[in-house]
């Protein structure tokens, strides 16, 4: 499994406790999650859960997305725009 990050962009000055996915990077709170795997040249740019996973999937053809398998993030799907050589 990968372990990813979503910067979530709090502060520690409007945040409570960490929760257990949760930890402060560059002075912000980012929660871990984990794919199987990331796509080769992705970047990771959104999550969506399984509720607007078709629509989305549509408006954005050119994205891959892996399904979030665990981790603090309350989305069931994460997209990559992937760059091609």
């Amino acid at each position: 499994m990968e372990k990813l990050y979503f910067n979530t962009g709090v502060k520690p000055w409007n945040s409570g406790e960490l929760g257990e996915y949760e930890e402060w990077i560059n002075g912000e709170k980012h929660i871990a999650f984990y794919v199987s795997d990331i796509p080769e040249g992705g970047i990771f740019k959104f999550a969506c859960p399984i509720e607007t996973f078709e629509q989305v999937k549509e408006d954005y053809p050119y994205y891959e997305y892996r399904e979030i398998l665990d981790g603090g993030l309350l989305s069931d799907y994460a997209f990559f725009s992937v760059r091609k050589y």
